[in-house]
């Protein structure tokens, strides 16, 4: 990652990278072969972070069982889907992953986002 994303002052909207280019650079290309030979990188073999970004997701429901007779109720329910309504990036979408492309590890603010706030109602008769 960027040295602004570990220090905290990424900013999304600023075109930054969000991903160290130079850490995908291959080092075997046969420019850089010839100029230093074969070496290994440094570079761990799982990425989980690039994987997808982390996100937390609240989902509520309220129930109400009101018996009308010995073998019948009436069940409300509302549930609250992403109750605090917090933004889902598409990881698809979110940051360019080509490290051929000039935009490579730069965060697209106008990715898709997934999951808004829903509220669902549901009335139920069980017998």
């Amino acid at each position: 990652f960027t040295e602004a994303w570990r220090n905290g002052t990424y900013n999304p909207t600023s075109g930054q990278p969000f991903l160290n280019r130079n850490a995908f650079l291959d080092p075997n290309s046969p420019a850089l072969l010839a100029a230093r030979g074969y070496t290994f990188g440094t570079m761990s073999r799982t990425i989980s972070q690039v994987r997808s970004l982390w996100y937390t997701d609240e989902d509520f429901n309220l129930l109400k069982r009101t018996h009308i007779t010995e073998g019948s109720d009436i069940l409300l329910q509302v549930s609250f889907l992403d109750a605090f309504n917090r933004h889902i990036f598409d990881i698809r979408n979110a940051v360019d992953l080509n490290p051929n492309d000039n935009n490579f590890g730069i965060l697209n603010p106008a990715a898709t986002i997934l999951g808004p706030r829903r509220i669902q109602l549901q009335l139920k008769y069980e017998f």
